[in-house]
């Protein structure tokens, strides 16, 4: 899943990197912009599956009492 989110992170840096190019932005300043929205694009999504993550670990029924059936007999001594 890392591999992923790096890759999606170097895309979201090669296709930024064209778009600030194209706007006539000195270099220094169009890679110094990409290199930002590589690292916001590849935080977010790390943030996203590790959210997935615990999510997907939780268990639903924690802390969940299971009721007791009303008409079992209680287990008095007699």
């Amino acid at each position: 899943m890392n591999k992923i989110i790096f890759q999606l992170g170097a895309l979201s840096f090669f296709v930024s990197l064209v778009a600030f190019s194209t706007e006539r932005y000195p270099m220094l300043d169009s890679i110094a912009k990409a290199f930002i929205v590589f690292i916001i694009v590849t935080v977010a999504l790390s943030a996203l599956f590790a959210l997935t993550v615990v999510m997907a670990s939780r268990d639903p029924n924690r802390g969940k009492d299971e009721p007791r059936p009303v008409n079992k007999p209680s287990q008095t001594v007699a």
